[in-house]
């Protein structure tokens, strides 16, 4: 008995149909990607939780008196600048665990904050020591504490950022 002579129809179809599935998948996921990289500029440039730390965070980043209050807090003002700044870092390190984890667009996200994010880490390494010393003598401290950022940011820095001291 011979064979039909149409046979490979059948699974010629299907091996397209599959590449469709597979692109449309591709295609959706990077959809989102985009979008929940955008929802995540968005709120950040428009929630005032955020625009408070991010000033606090600029007047540390400017120096002086400011940023000695910070790193040495002395009084409860002091302490509220302290966190405000901390919070602010916070988001960078939500950004870098979200790159890294491909939950946003690190292409998409590095276009539009590649350059702030690298000079904000150059101003934050100070305060991020801080973070990762210990409270007390005889304590650990939080030793991770910002690594994504740090990798992160060194990353896109490439050798225009240094490493620790």
């Amino acid at each position: 008995m011979q064979p039909p002579l149409f046979w490979w129809v059948g699974p010629t179809v299907v091996g397209l149909g599959v590449l469709v599935a597979l692109g449309a998948i591709y295609w959706n996921r990077k959809v989102a990607r985009l979008k929940a990289t955008l929802d995540l500029i968005e709120g950040s440039e428009s929630k005032d939780y955020y625009q408070q730390r991010y000033r606090a965070f600029r007047e540390f980043r400017r120096g002086g008196a400011y940023r000695s209050g910070v790193l040495s807090p002395q009084s409860d003002a002091d302490r509220l600048n302290r966190d405000m700044c901390f919070d602010f870092l916070n988001h960078y390190e939500l950004v870098a665990i979200s790159c890294a984890r491909g939950i946003i667009d690190e292409e998409f996200y590095r276009a539009w904050m590649g350059g702030v994010l690298v000079r904000d880490w150059e101003a934050a390494r100070d305060l991020v020591l801080a973070a990762r010393a210990p409270d007390q003598p005889g304590e650990r401290g939080a030793a991770a504490a910002y690594a994504e950022f740090e990798a992160l940011a060194l990353k896109w820095g490439g050798r225009f950022i240094s490493r620790w001291p």
